[in-house]
């Protein structure tokens, strides 16, 4: 399994059910395994997502990053990926 994790700067800090809907059926259909949200401060947050592989990843994110940026204006601020180890 692979992760990644990237800090977003929001646009708009409401964050609604419909919204996280959307997203979590988004990425699921890209092939992640696992997607979570954390909201760190009233505008930033972090995602992290387990995915199956490396190469699965990659292919996901260009999508999902682009299109976030052009569909909600959110910015990445910072990223970090890498093999999962344990359970």
């Amino acid at each position: 399994m692979y992760a990644t994790s990237a800090d977003w700067k929001m646009s708009n800090s409401s964050w609604s059910s419909e919204q996280e809907n959307e997203m979590t059926n988004k990425m699921k259909n890209l092939g992640a395994l696992h997607w979570f949200f954390i909201h760190t401060e009233d505008n930033t947050g972090r995602s992290v997502v387990i995915w199956p592989d490396k190469e699965t990843a990659h292919t996901a994110l260009t999508e999902v990053r682009e299109n976030a940026a052009k569909e909600i204006g959110n910015t990445i601020t910072a990223t970090c990926e890498g093999p999962v180890n344990g359970f």
